[in-house]
């Protein structure tokens, strides 16, 4: 995981509040945390969108530590509404010996 890691993107560089790294090192979620009082809105959502396709996640989230909305990538494009997190792979990776 990082916490507010800057990524070059064509329009300069953005900053991702948190992102969130599969076992390979590639980008598997990445989350725009607002404050508590900052009511959820659909920019952030679209904000966080931008940067999952910049880096190549599938899966966004914005939160403001009440709500939290999260959403994942269609394979025809768009995204999807989830009910929560998705679900990351727990197994440790196999080392045969």
């Amino acid at each position: 995981m990082a916490i507010e890691r800057g990524h070059q993107a064509s329009a300069g560089t953005r900053r991702t509040d948190i992102t969130v790294y599969d076992r390979q090192g590639s980008v598997f979620l990445v989350c725009e945390c607002k404050a508590a009082t900052i009511p959820m809105r659909q920019d952030a959502l679209a904000q966080v969108m931008r940067y999952a396709d910049t880096l190549g996640s599938r899966h966004v989230c914005v939160t403001n530590g009440k709500s939290l909305f999260a959403a994942s990538r269609e394979d025809g494009g768009g995204y999807r509404f989830r009910p929560g997190f998705p679900e990351f792979d727990q197994q440790p990776e196999r080392h045969d010996v």
